[in-house]
């Protein structure tokens, strides 16, 4: 009888090394059997053995009520509180030590919480680097990253791509994707990971990315645009990564970095323009940076012009760093009244006579040769997207009605019902969208179609899925590749050379922590969720092989600095020297 078997049944079967015409046990009595299912039958109704059926339930019936005691009593106590409280503290300084700290730190946060949350719930906090770092890259950035995939669903999305190189020199190509969120009605650009570069070929990186697309969960199929920074193997007209995306889906649309491309064509156009001005800005800067008594001199000056204020920092200008280019030039005019007068004070002092020779208007030529570039930078599909300034409120609520075929419906998805699209574009301007928005339609293309989504009708229903759902799908292209290079700006500030040792997974689940939350409250404004709870088991410290030598997929050994490391070589260790201390 196969019920007699398993934890809540006697039968088992007889240890190795007893008599063959006896493989069964009864765990009982304690007493050898013959495995066959008459003897078994007939050893069930014996009287001995239900006797002692009877003591085993009722021991075991008083096990469970004692244990259910203590458990009440440790509560009432205020000794034990409910595991998931416990967890979720455990949780939320998790999330504050990605955030804002290494995870070696946890060991001595825990000790000094544990001292002063005396009589609180703290005082029986247990969480260390070990656990924690486990929390993070097996609890918390898997949950975070399951919702992401989620909330993508079965829609549109346009895949952001870039490699680049760590401290540890290893090369990553990461993933952002822009989509629009149903949970939170808005189009969202979320940092979804990082893949490690063995071949930088296009075949290569195609066979990378379509593979973590789909050991995530997204399909590749859904994908809409292509964001890239104009490399070769990325974006070529012959072999890359987009050619081989665009030979399974054809209506995918490329586009090139704005900020990359007006970089480049600036860059050649600024040969028109006198050499003296990118000279000025970076040597004003330099010119303070050399010398702590040219930067008091400069304070007093101008914290006498502006009553007391203190000057803003001047900016590096660096060639590699493109986005910075902008905010060097604002600092200096924003103060050029105050850094004019200290050189005029300077060349007094110094009894130099600068000659001035001011260079001949050449903006002409600049504004020539940068529209020159500009053109010769845009994508073969230009015209196809410029179709997308019809999504504007003023050409989509225009009269008369613009044509309903101006519209980008080439990136409309797949089994998109055209009648339906066409007849709600139809009937956009009959609805009074100022007294919707409160007054006054808005400016902007985002939030115009935002709240387009959520109109309702009377009966109930969204009035315009259609069209806004289409007008969403478009305005989920990519345009920048800024926020892939902030993602590698966030990684080199996390893997630094004293934590060169870290693995990809605790180091791309840092990250996932920080790059979600930023916006939302940083890690104040987290709430753990139902799925993080679930993961939340002993299953988290099952060990994972390393991923290459050296490396460490937990904080253990990964975060040893280099002052720890030369404490070990002179026979010291750190915690023991501040002990001593």
């Amino acid at each position: 009888d196969l019920s007699l078997r398993g934890p809540k049944g006697w039968l088992a079967e007889n240890p190795a090394g007893a008599p063959i015409n006896k493989g069964a046990q009864c765990t009982v009595c304690q007493s050898a059997l013959r495995a066959h299912h008459a003897d078994l039958l007939k050893h069930a109704e014996n009287s001995k053995h239900k006797a002692n059926m009877e003591k085993y339930n009722t021991l075991k019936q008083s096990r469970l009520e004692t244990a259910w005691c203590v458990r009440q009593t440790l509560i009432i106590t205020g000794i034990e509180f409910a595991g998931s409280e416990k967890k979720a503290i455990d949780l939320k300084l998790a999330v504050y030590i990605a955030c804002h700290s290494a995870v070696r730190s946890m060991d001595h946060l825990c000790d000094i919480l544990k001292i002063v949350g005396k009589g609180s719930k703290l005082e029986h906090l247990q969480l260390h680097r070990t656990k924690c770092s486990n929390l993070i890259s097996k609890v918390i950035a898997p949950a975070m990253l399951t919702e992401l995939v989620e909330d993508v669903g079965a829609s549109g999305f346009s895949l952001i791509i870039d490699n680049s190189t760590d401290v540890s020199v290893i090369k990553f190509i990461a993933l952002v994707i822009r989509f629009y969120s149903v949970t939170d009605c808005k189009i969202k650009t979320e940092f979804l990971g990082f893949a490690e570069v063995y071949r930088a070929t296009a075949a290569a990186l195609y066979d990378l990315i379509k593979g973590f697309l789909d050991s995530v969960g997204l399909n590749y199929w859904n994908i809409i645009g292509l964001g890239t920074d104009g490399a070769s193997n990325l974006c070529g007209r012959n072999n890359s990564v987009y050619t081989l995306f665009k030979a399974e889906i054809p209506n995918i649309l490329l586009v090139r970095c704005v900020c990359h491309s007006l970089h480049v064509a600036a860059s050649k156009a600024a040969m028109n323009m006198p050499a003296e001005l990118e000279f000025l800005v970076r040597e004003t800067r330099n010119w303070f940076a050399r010398s702590p008594l040219r930067k008091l001199q400069y304070r007093d000056l101008y914290s006498a012009i502006n009553n007391g204020k203190m000057p803003p920092a001047l900016v590096q200008l660096v060639k590699t760093r493109w986005l910075a280019w902008a905010k060097a030039i604002d600092v200096v005019l924003a103060q050029w009244v105050e850094l004019r007068q200290h050189f005029i004070n300077h060349c007094e002092i110094e009894k130099n006579d600068p000659s001035e020779n001011p260079p001949p208007p050449r903006c002409r030529s600049y504004l020539a040769t940068l529209t020159l570039g500009v053109l010769d930078l845009l994508p073969d599909h230009a015209e196809r997207l410029c179709a997308i300034r019809m999504l504007h409120p003023d050409h989509a609520l225009r009269l008369p009605r613009p044509n309903f075929l101006t519209l980008p419906l080439h990136l409309a998805q797949s089994g998109a019902d055209v009648d339906d699209l066409k007849t709600e574009w139809d009937q956009l301007d009959l609805t009074d969208w100022k007294l919707y928005f409160g007054g006054s339609i808005p400016t902007h293309t985002f939030t115009f179609w935002e709240g387009v989504a959520k109109y309702e009708q009377p009966g109930g229903g969204r009035a315009y899925s259609s069209i806004s759902d289409f007008a969403l799908r478009v305005l989920s292209l990519p345009h920048s590749n800024a926020v892939v290079e902030r993602a590698f700006s966030v990684m080199n500030s996390i893997k630094v050379k004293a934590r060169s040792r870290m693995g990809a997974e605790l180091l791309v689940a840092i990250m996932r922590i920080g790059m979600r939350l930023a916006g939302r409250g940083c890690c104040a404004g987290f709430r753990p969720s139902a799925d993080m709870f679930r993961r939340f088991t002993a299953d988290m410290y099952e060990a994972l092989p390393r991923e290459r030598p050296g490396e460490e997929n937990t904080a253990d050994d990964g975060e040893d600095g280099e002052d720890d490391e030369a404490l070990h070589l002179l026979g010291f260790d750190a915690d023991d020297l501040w002990e001593d201390a």
